[in-house]
């Protein structure tokens, strides 16, 4: 009797390692790089990246896609045999590089002629399946980068940074930093054709003192900032607990559809955004800026902002009486101190800002992981609720990993 029962339960487990086998992407057949967005908003939206040019942008991603070397997938890298692949609607699985979000900010050091920028850029690099143009996830990749120079730095000087930051030196794609960052994105990672538990944000609130001290592009554009700051909040939970997730996209609803319009191909693909199974409800509160000290030679200021987040499920939540299904609830601040010398010219606060906002994210996702006591004084009122809220979002999020 006990080896019928040995055999039966060695039969289910070898039945449940097949299943799992079986959903697992094998191939993943590359169709394009596209911007996000509207395509008349490309000349400002992506000001500098746009510059490069789209024949160089397409023989650049083309080049990357053919020299990743993922370990439990192939990727296939012809672009016209692809785009046939999937008119011919075959039941495939296509990857595709998207830019959702660019920037550059600039400030001068102190009483120096030293100009420090900062660019930085955000991706996705989105899997879907070509028969029924469903999101099956997405990948973020986010890029930062430092630019010095001992006068005022010009369109010229970052072009030449990023065009070399993208392409490489010389333009060979393997010195590339970008197409390392790709690459260490999706090197061991095991996808899956479908999956039983995503998560996404359903939702971004942008409350009027948030509003208040915008920059003028994101005040005429709160879609592109709700879009920022959701990939920024996703970006920084996946990097440390690598979920599957759908993409926040502001103007076109999850459960609708995102247009990809490639740039090396006259086709638009319309991809289905699925409803994820867990949403995330992000309100961006307000930021602060306090001066804490100060002396004739410089000030310090603590730079503050203020987000509410809740996780959901709603298929529980919607049918319950007693907030069954609501997880996680909670205001959270953020705090980073800055000494500002008093001979610095054109302080960018707006950068600090979010500076503090990635801190905050990037911290909220870590104390998922491993509660900080120092943090969570700082980041919350009552340190011993956020602790245990934070440990429900983190039993939840154990369902959801790759």
């Amino acid at each position: 009797m006990k080896k019928i029962l040995v055999l039966v339960f060695a039969l289910f487990v070898s039945s449940i390692a097949n299943s799992s086998e079986k959903n697992l992407i094998n191939k993943l057949y590359y169709s394009g790089f596209s911007f996000s967005g509207d395509f008349k908003d490309k000349s400002y939206a992506y000001r500098y990246f746009g510059k490069i040019g789209d024949k160089k942008i397409a023989s650049f991603f083309l080049q990357i896609a053919k020299n990743l070397k993922p370990v439990h997938f192939d990727i296939i890298s012809d672009p016209k045999a692809n785009q046939l692949l999937e008119l011919q609607n075959e039941n495939a699985n296509f990857l595709a590089f998207v830019i959702n979000h660019e920037d550059f900010t600039e400030e001068q050091s102190g009483n120096t002629d030293v100009h420090a920028g900062f660019y930085e850029a955000y991706f996705q690099i989105m899997i879907y399946d070509s028969y029924n143009k469903n999101l099956v996830t997405s990948i973020p990749v986010n890029l930062h980068h430092r630019i010095e120079k001992n006068r005022k730095i010009t369109s010229k000087d970052i072009l030449d940074e990023i065009i070399e930051l993208y392409l490489g030196k010389n333009q060979n794609v393997l010195d590339s930093l970008f197409y390392d960052a790709i690459n260490e994105k999706i090197k061991n990672i095991k996808l899956k054709k479908s999956y039983k538990n995503t998560i996404g944000i359903k939702k971004i609130t942008i409350e009027n003192e948030a509003k208040q001290i915008l920059p003028s592009y994101f005040s005429k554009n709160i879609g592109a900032f709700e879009n920022y700051v959701g990939q920024v909040f996703l970006s920084n939970v996946y990097n440390n607990h690598k979920l599957a997730f759908i993409p926040f996209k502001k103007g076109e609803l999850i459960g609708r559809t995102v247009a990809m319009r490639f740039i090396d191909q006259k086709l638009v693909h319309e991809i289905i955004l699925p409803d994820p199974d867990f949403h995330i409800y992000l309100t961006i509160r307000k930021f602060s800026k306090v001066l804490a000290e100060e002396n004739s030679s410089e000030q310090l200021y603590y730079y503050a902002s203020y987000i509410h987040v809740q996780l959901i499920q709603p298929e529980i939540y919607k049918i319950s009486e007693k907030k069954k299904g609501l997880y996680f609830d909670e205001n959270l601040r953020g705090v980073l101190k800055e000494k500002i010398p008093r001979t610095m010219l054109n302080v960018d606060d707006w950068r600090k800002y979010m500076n503090n906002y990635n801190e905050l994210c990037k911290e909220f996702s870590k104390n998922l992981q491993i509660y900080d006591t120092k943090w969570a004084k700082l980041a919350h009122k009552n340190p011993s609720q956020l602790k245990k809220s934070l440990k429900v979002f983190s039993e939840k999020i154990k369902t959801m990993n790759y």
